[in-house]
């Protein structure tokens, strides 16, 4: 650059004296130019690739480790595997245990400390089962966040890990409950609650939310409440108790879609299933195809599962790769769906 200048200068200059009947031709000069140009771009292009050194990126391992399994943990583990497969420089990788194993979600994050992983994303839905796994990580120096529910934050006994990606539970529970009460039910009425495993925030929060909105309608009833299964065949059998046991059931709040489909297919197997209304918690596509089908299904919550996976790999990433990052949490808002919005949101 400073012999481009000096060119240029020296050109000035020569033009001067020119104008003045002094030295050189038009000719002259305009080669003079050219030449300068040319050599000073081609010194500036050997300069700069010589300035460019090619850095490698550095390379990452992250796991994300899901001990509950089920469709709304496949969901997180898509968004999760989305998000990494276009960041080159990551070795991003779910372990998942053979059944919900909670002993087994702590020996697989022994086994990624083992392999000496950068970060690692746990699915929390039972807080204090996984401390041994966040102190381990914690101790190893390894990043670390949740996804799950945001009430795990308050039972950490280790420091607090780098992010939480956490769902509202209680709310949208209570919201849907009082919503089908209102509209459905006119206050009165016998309601059954049955949310996931005992222990587990998210179903706790759950079935509290449902409790407090009946509480709110003195003509209503609660003829069970407790906790049974995420989905499957547990609900469906006890569903059927129920039936058999009350021979009047208004309103059954759920914690998952599986579970409140199984419950309908219980009161369907003995023609009652148009006697009462069902709601569930996801919004799967079969879900939707449910409540299109069967006015019978009030509705449900969509819990984001693929949405909360991507963001929770955000965070990982962040945490991993950026010595700047500071502790994040996120505390997602769960939309309410019912037949009047239901094509609003796009199911699972």
């Amino acid at each position: 650059m400073k012999k481009l200048l000096i060119w240029l200068l020296t050109i000035v200059f020569v033009i001067t004296l020119g104008s003045l009947g002094i030295g050189c031709k038009e000719e002259a000069v305009e080669e003079a130019v050219e030449e300068a140009v040319e050599e000073t771009v081609e010194e500036e292009a050997v300069e700069e690739e010589a300035e460019e050194e090619v850095v490698a990126e550095e390379m990452y391992s992250v796991r994300f480790i899901d001990s509950l399994l089920g469709p709304w943990s496949e969901g997180v583990g898509k968004g999760f595997t989305d998000f990494f497969a276009e960041k080159e420089n990551f070795d991003a990788k779910t372990m998942q245990a053979e059944g919900t194993s909670l002993e087994e979600g702590i020996a697989m994050n022994e086994t990624a400390i083992a392999e000496g992983v950068d970060g690692i994303l746990f699915l929390v839905w039972v807080s204090d089962a996984l401390i041994p796994a966040f102190e381990m990580s914690n101790d190893a120096g390894i990043r670390w966040g949740s996804v799950g529910t945001i009430l795990a934050i308050d039972q950490f006994a280790v420091p607090s890990p780098d992010f939480v990606v956490g769902g509202q539970n209680y709310p949208p529970a209570y919201q849907i409950a009082k919503m089908a009460i209102e509209e459905k039910l006119n206050g009165e009425g016998n309601v059954v609650i049955m949310t996931g495993e005992a222990g587990s925030d998210v179903a706790t929060d759950r079935k509290i939310g449902f409790e407090d909105a009946c509480a709110e309608f003195p003509g209503i009833n609660i003829v069970y409440s407790d906790y049974v299964a995420w989905f499957g065949d547990v609900v469906y059998d006890t569903m059927s108790d129920l039936l058999v046991k009350n021979d009047q059931i208004d309103l059954v709040l759920t914690a998952t879609d599986p579970s409140a489909q199984a419950a309908y297919e219980a009161a369907a197997f003995v023609g009652r299933e148009n006697e009462m209304y069902f709601t569930g918690w996801d919004y799967y596509a079969d879900y939707k195809q449910s409540m299109i089908d069967s006015e019978s299904f009030y509705g449900t919550v969509a819990a984001l599962p693929y949405y909360m996976g991507k963001v929770a790999a955000y965070a990982l990433f962040l945490a991993v790769s950026d010595p700047q990052f500071l502790q994040l949490w996120i505390d997602v808002e769960y939309p309410i769906i019912t037949h009047d919005n239901m094509d609003e949101y796009e199911p699972l």
